[in-house]
């Protein structure tokens, strides 16, 4: 099922994470962080770079709490599929993130750490 995102110029998202001018999908650029994004033309004429798991769940899911993160639930950053989205608050990303030991690496140092194991030992 595709869903006109509003505002565009004739774009379109569907249920499972593709993005279309038109009949055309559009390729997906993979983001440092490892999410993908599209870049939109809209009404107003600007191209605008959009993550595409935020586009599919601004377009297919409810967010009646109005839960400002988009959560993939099986921590694959490239899987948009509606059913792989959930909305969330900040804290419950973070929690889902630490349960999952997604934000830490093998050897469990955090992804973002500015130190290495070993330079922290020496």
């Amino acid at each position: 099922m595709k869903k006109y995102i509003p505002n565009s110029k004739n774009y379109y998202v569907d249920t499972e994470g593709h993005v279309y001018s038109g009949y055309r999908k559009l390729r997906k650029n993979s983001m440092h962080s490892g999410y993908q994004s599209v870049a939109i033309r809209y009404l107003d004429g600007k191209v605008r770079t959009q993550y595409v798991h935020r586009l599919v769940a601004e377009n297919f899911l409810e967010n009646p709490e109005v839960k400002p993160v988009v959560n993939h639930k099986n921590l694959i950053k490239h899987d948009n599929r509606v059913d792989n989205l959930e909305w969330v608050t900040y804290k419950e990303n973070n929690e889902h993130m630490q349960l999952h030991k997604s934000n830490r690496d093998n050897d469990g140092v955090a992804l973002w750490a500015s130190y290495s194991k070993e330079q922290i030992v020496k």
